[in-house]
């Protein structure tokens, strides 16, 4: 049996700190969850068959392909955004590196721009369409320049 001066409790101040401090992050995903899925999603799947971007989403209006990625704090692994049409992307207002990679018609990869930082800018002639995907995972999925990318709808 355990002497009860022995066992301390944390303060109830902390716990209700701490709790609080949770719902204000819970808070937050929420709401980014919910404007996310205001937009159309689609599906990229790489020349392999491996899934590029599960949660790719559509900006093929024009105020959506100018605010882009403005505003948002990070992408997850498997997210992105098509932004269509586009020849060049700038990344001012952003707060963390993307992989660009540029397509044409037929979703023909023509360019790639790894790891481009915040308040840079990337343009390539001929392009139809620009994907912005989370730094690094063009390494990972082994897209290279020439290969061709399918979609598909959520």
């Amino acid at each position: 049996m355990q002497d009860s001066s022995s066992v301390s409790e944390p303060a109830a101040g902390s716990l209700t700190q701490q709790a609080v401090a949770l719902g204000r992050a819970q808070q937050s995903d929420d709401r980014a969850r919910s404007r996310r899925t205001r937009w159309t999603e689609i599906v990229l799947i790489g020349p392999t068959g491996e899934v590029v971007c599960d949660h790719c989403y559509l900006a093929d209006r024009s105020f959506r392909r100018l605010r882009g990625l403005i505003g948002w704090k990070s992408l997850a692994a498997t997210e992105g955004m098509l932004l269509r049409p586009s020849s060049s992307i700038h990344t001012a207002l952003m707060r963390f590196p993307i992989d660009v990679v540029f397509l044409d018609e037929r979703l023909s990869v023509l360019a790639i721009v790894p790891r481009l930082r915040p308040w840079r800018i990337a343009w390539k002639r001929r392009a139809h369409a620009v994907l912005e995907l989370p730094a690094g995972r063009c390494e990972q999925v082994d897209v290279h320049p020439g290969d061709t990318l399918a979609w598909g709808w959520v």
